[in-house]
Order: C-alpha cells, then sequence, then structure tokens
C-alpha cells in the first residue's frame, strides 16, 4: 500500500466516505490488474499479444461507481515506438474526461525481451532484444490517479507453430513509468478546463 493512499485512510485502514469517490481502493486495484493478466491469459494458444490497453474510471453522474472500459489496440509494429504509446495514452485520456469521465487507473498489455542476467555478472550493454541471453515476457504496468504503480510480468514460451503459453505472474511495485503520461494529459486538461494556473509558468515583469 502506498504513503498517498495511507494518508487518506483513518485508524481502521478505511477511506473516509468524503474521499471515497475520489480514488480506486487498493483492493478494486489488485481486481482490475486482474482483468488485465485475465486478457493476456485469453491470447494463450495465439501467436502474439495484441497492445491492450485497459482504464478504470468514475463518471460523473454515479462517481461511486467504479466502471472499466477495455481499448483494444491492433499497432503492429508501430506499438513499439515510445512516442506512438505516449500519443496513445494522452489521446485517450482526453477522450475520457471529454466524455464526463474521471479515470481511476490504467493498465498497459504488452510484449517485451527481457535481459538474463547470471548473479554476479554485469548487465550487458546492448538493449534487451539484441541480448543472445533474453527472454520473452508479457507485461502489464498499471497505475493509479494518485500514483500507485505496479509491473506484472509472465514469461512466455513458444511452442509448435510459434504459439505461446504463458508462466506464472509476478509482481512488483515500480517507479516512474510510461502511465505516467497519461495522467499528466489528465491534469493539463482540468488545469485548461477550470482555468488553474501552471505552477512551472511565472510572469514576466
Amino acid at each position: 500500500m502506498s504513503d498517498k493512499i495511507d494518508r487518506i485512510q483513518d485508524d481502521d485502514g478505511k477511506i473516509p466516505d468524503e474521499v471515497k469517490g475520489y480514488f480506486i481502493t487498493d483492493l478494486d486495484f489488485e481486481a482490475f490488474l486482474e482483468m488485465a493478466q485475465g486478457y493476456v491469459k485469453s491470447c494463450e494458444g495465439s501467436e502474439n499479444i495484441l497492445p491492450h490497453i485497459s482504464i478504470a474510471f468514475r463518471n460523473k453522474d454515479d462517481i461511486t461507481n467504479l466502471q472499466q472500459g477495455i481499448v483494444g489496440l491492433a499497432l503492429g509494429d508501430e506499438w513499439n515506438d515510445y512516442d506512438v504509446r505516449v500519443h496513445t495514452l494522452r489521446g485517450l485520456a482526453s477522450k475520457f474526461l471529454g466524455d464526463g469521465n474521471t479515470p481511476m487507473a490504467v493498465a498497459m498489455v504488452s510484449e517485451a525481451w527481457v535481459s538474463i542476467v547470471p548473479e554476479g555478472e554485469d548487465r550487458p550493454k546492448v538493449m534487451p532484444s539484441e541480448d543472445p541471453n533474453r527472454k520473452e515476457v508479457a507485461v502489464v504496468s498499471a497505475m493509479t490517479l494518485d500514483g500507485r504503480s505496479v509491473a506484472s510480468v509472465a514469461s512466455i514460451t513458444r511452442g509448435e507453430g510459434e504459439v505461446i503459453t504463458f508462466g506464472e505472474w509476478e509482481t512488483s511495485k515500480c517507479g516512474e513509468s510510461i502511465l505516467s503520461n497519461f495522467f499528466h494529459q489528465l491534469a493539463l486538461e482540468f488545469r485548461d478546463k477550470y482555468g488553474l494556473t501552471d505552477p512551472n509558468k511565472t510572469d514576466d515583469k
């Protein structure tokens, strides 16, 4: 549990009623992550995982009811471009807010390569995709509006015909994430909508 969510809980570990509607609880966040993992598992037996983004949100007309929106993306090799992913995340943030929804959490599913580094050896000086000692994995990254962020990884094994099966999920907290671009865009939309001051700008004298 993150420090940020701890600070809005009472002594019994419950979120006060006055702020309950504006955050996603740890239990709901875990369920949201499991939903994204379930999408990955549904790809078992196929040859690849289509890029996929999920969003948990609250609608302005029913803020206490947490809903989930699923966005499937088939961008092929374009999805490997960092700028394409950032642009997509920012566009989704604008769309959801424009539809009267406030995103509480976002999750992104993708395939990746990771380098296998034996204990006591230095990390290779090449990208994991170019490392001969690499492993293919499925990655689910998820982040909440209040900054909780996790990454969940499962190994990929390819059998006959390149069909894939998955190993067990390993989930850990993480720091900076590409998903922060989603919530950064959300903050910009709020600022423009409500006329808030940009703290990074100063008036010229």
